[in-house]
This record gives C-alpha cells, structure tokens and sequence, in this order.
C-alpha cells in the first residue's frame, strides 16, 4: 500500500468535495465504511476514487473511511436570497466581499450544538464507555498495560479533549446564512426591514453562489 503524502491541490481539494459521494472514475457510489483514495496520476491529474480505481494513483495523498455528508446539497438552479439593509447592502458593494460571522458570536447560544444539553450526560457516558473499550483492545501488534484507573483516567481526558475542540471549532467556524426558496418571504422582508422597511433582498442560485465565492472547496454550503 503507497505511502500517504498529504499534498492536496486545490484541484484535488474541490473534486474530493464534487465527487464525496463517489468514485469519480467509475461512479460507484460509496458506502459508509468504504475506503475512498486521493492523489494523482502518472500525469498528475487529481483523483478521488474508491478500491475499484485505486489502481490509477501513482500518488496517494490521503485516504479516509467514507461517511456522508452531515447535510444536504442544494440543486445547482436552487434559488436562494439573502435579506439585510441598505447599509450591509452598500458595504457589500463597497468591499466586494460577503461578511461571515464567527459562530460562537451569533445571537443563538446553540449555534454549532452537536446535541441537547439535556441529554449530556447520557453521550459523556457513551463517549467514556466507547474510549475505555478502545484503549482496552489497541490495534494488532499492540499491547495495552494501563490498569483500569488509567484506562478511566484517559477515557476522562480524551472526553475533555472532546469538548474542547468542539468549542475552539466554534470560533474557527465562520458563517453567512440564505434563504432557499422559490418566492420571496413576507416575515424575512418583515425582519430585516423594519418599521421602515429598508431591506434589500439580494436574489442568487447555488451554482452562482459557489462561484462568487471563487469555487473554494474550504467553503462548504449546504442546507441546515
């Protein structure tokens, strides 16, 4: 099996986003569990492909087990909008860039919640019994000789390690939110423009989205 390089282009980057579902070759679809291989060929063309077009990469970037998307994807025609007031409208224009709030300082506290707090302590149970049984049975050829104080003791760490990654994602996670619909919305007209009635709704489709954004595959749209 080739080694891994972890060189990923952005070629490579944006057709492991097009092709997540499938092998870009032959168009197989993936299963969750399945291996899906990244990298190059003999003439460095990116490929995302599964076992069955493995064969093809003279280089191996990466390789992961499949899971799928955590959300849908819009059709490319879907229609989406984007209500704010004149002055967001102006400073749009001014700059020619799409603001992104950081996700930890929206107005929902929930924002980027992996579950309901009420049911905390039932998924810190499943996560310490899941690490406990990990760390107990290491892969082939490895050994484990931590007493069953230990094993907890890292159950309990890798648990806060958990946590806190889910917070630090918080604040790396930057989002701008749209409105996918056919028609125009009275309650989104209502909202953003007030007594006054200011707003501006700014019309687009997902395809043209995705290319006013440069078509950058660190930009993941999809529906919440």
């Amino acid at each position: 099996m080739q080694p891994m390089t972890h060189r990923i282009t952005q070629e490579l980057a944006r057709l492991r986003r097009d092709s997540h579902d499938r092998c870009a070759e032959s168009g197989a679809p993936f299963k969750t569990g399945d291996t899906s291989h990244s990298g190059y060929d003999k003439a460095g063309r990116p490929l995302h492909v599964g076992d069955c077009c493995s064969r093809m990469l003279e280089e191996t970037a990466v390789r992961n087990y499949f899971m799928p998307l955590p959300y849908e994807l819009p059709e490319p025609t879907a229609v989406l909008w984007r209500y704010m007031s004149l002055a967001k409208l102006l400073a749009l224009l001014k700059d020619r860039s799409l603001f992104f709030a950081r996700a930890d300082k929206l107005s929902d506290p929930f924002e980027g919640a992996k579950g309901i707090k009420r049911r905390k302590d039932l998924w810190d149970e499943h996560y310490l019994s899941f690490f406990e049984e990990d760390i107990r049975n290491p892969p082939e050829g490895h050994k484990c000789d931590l007493t069953d104080d230990d094993i907890a003791k890292e159950a309990r760490r890798l648990l806060q390690d958990l946590e806190t990654g889910g917070a630090t994602k918080r604040r790396k996670t930057f989002l701008s939110c749209w409105h996918e619909a056919e028609y125009e919305s009275e309650a989104l007209w209502r909202v953003y423009g007030g007594d006054a009635g200011q707003a501006i709704a700014v019309r687009t489709t997902f395809q043209k989205l995705r290319q006013a954004l440069a078509n950058d595959p660190d930009i993941e749209i999809g529906r919440v």
